[in-house]
């Protein structure tokens, strides 16, 4: 009967070890997680910010080409009064 006892006692013993390691195991791959998470919201709100920056840059781009091209029509009729 001690015998019996003993080994229920290791195997309970045994049992809250590998409970208390998947604990351990399950905290450390939640962080884990939640450093993911952290950096995927990062990369998407700089994502945003790029997406952003480059629609006003290509306004921008082509308010210009607009510009340049009121030059070029005002050069051309400089030219042809000269």
């Amino acid at each position: 009967m001690n015998s019996s006892v003993d080994s229920e006692t290791r195997q309970r013993v045994e049992h809250e070890r590998l409970a208390k390691q998947y604990e351990i195991q399950v905290s450390e791959l939640q962080q884990k997680v939640d450093e993911q998470t952290r950096q995927i919201n990062e990369y998407t709100g700089g994502k945003s910010r790029l997406i952003n920056d480059n629609g006003d840059l290509a306004r921008q781009v082509e308010e210009l080409e607009i510009q340049l091209a009121s030059i070029n029509r005002a050069k051309v009729r400089k030219r042809s009064k000269i």
